[in-house]
């Protein structure tokens, strides 16, 4: 009852914070338009978003953050951040959820998501030019994107992390600077999605069956990481198994020797 506590209370307050943020944008920014425009690139963030793949520990990566940042230039300066946020809004119910009738998971995702997505858009406003994208541009907006999504990464990182320390106060995490190679991902992907925003502006709508391909693309890169993963993970336990198999007086011993070695790198402070 105390952890279903906590959960609740983090969940709410995760919820409150994201709402906040929303209310505080919804003030200072425009709606953003076209409004078929956002549709089609919400629907892309929510489609990664729910295809996102796990990278252990609670973690999941998705190439959600291209859209991030093609809506960030197309809605610009003036409604980009207020667009995004909202996007974020609708990424946060997954059918797991609905299957498993969890409602605290969706609120902490709702938080969590506005929060990192406004984060990063409020440092990538920085980089968006006032009057128009011109050619000139496309070098400091590839840069800005790949700066502000290590800013999107790290916020969602850390939200993630304080739950998991919150919630499980004896499961350790990897810390961010472990994952390099996810960052360095994430902050091409959304070097790219500025791309591809300019590439809007500069030719128009019809640009827009050509993004999902694209994205596509980023998923797929994604994916593969996860099936390889998997089938790693799958390796290491048919080895187990085999061992067992041989030997069924020493059946478990595998697992209580692996959970007593992770328990002695806890404590010895190791990743």
């Amino acid at each position: 009852m105390r952890e279903d506590r906590r959960a609740t209370i983090l969940a709410v307050a995760f919820a409150m914070a994201g709402g906040s943020a929303l209310v505080a944008l919804a003030f200072v920014q425009d709606l953003p338009g076209p409004i078929g425009v956002w549709i089609v690139l919400a629907a892309a963030f929510v489609a990664l978003e729910l295809s996102s793949v796990s990278v252990g520990d609670g973690l999941s990566v998705s190439a959600s953050v291209m859209v991030v940042f093609t809506a960030g230039v197309v809605f610009g300066r003036d409604a980009g951040v207020l667009a995004v946020a909202v996007m974020a809004a609708l990424a946060v119910v997954h059918p797991d959820d609905l299957r498993q009738r969890r409602w605290r998971q969706p609120l902490g995702n709702f938080g969590q998501l506005v929060l990192s997505s406004t984060a990063a858009m409020v440092v990538f406003r920085l980089f968006l030019p006032a009057d128009g994208v011109a050619a000139t541009d496309l070098p400091t907006l590839a840069a800005g994107a790949a700066v502000s999504a290590v800013v999107y990464d790290w916020v969602n990182f850390r939200l993630v992390s304080m739950a998991v320390s919150i919630l499980y106060p004896d499961r350790s995490m990897p810390s961010w600077a472990q994952m390099l190679p996810n960052h360095l991902a994430l902050s091409v992907l959304g070097a790219f999605g500025a791309l591809l925003g300019s590439a809007y502006l500069a030719v128009g709508p019809v640009v827009l069956p050509l993004l999902f391909p694209i994205y596509g693309v980023g998923h797929a890169g994604f994916a593969a990481y996860g099936r390889l993963r998997d089938a790693q993970e799958s390796t290491i336990r048919g080895m187990v198994k085999a061992i067992e198999a041989l030997d069924p007086y020493t059946r478990g011993h595998t697992d209580r020797v692996t959970e007593f070695v992770r328990l002695t790198a806890v404590e010895l402070g190791l990743g």
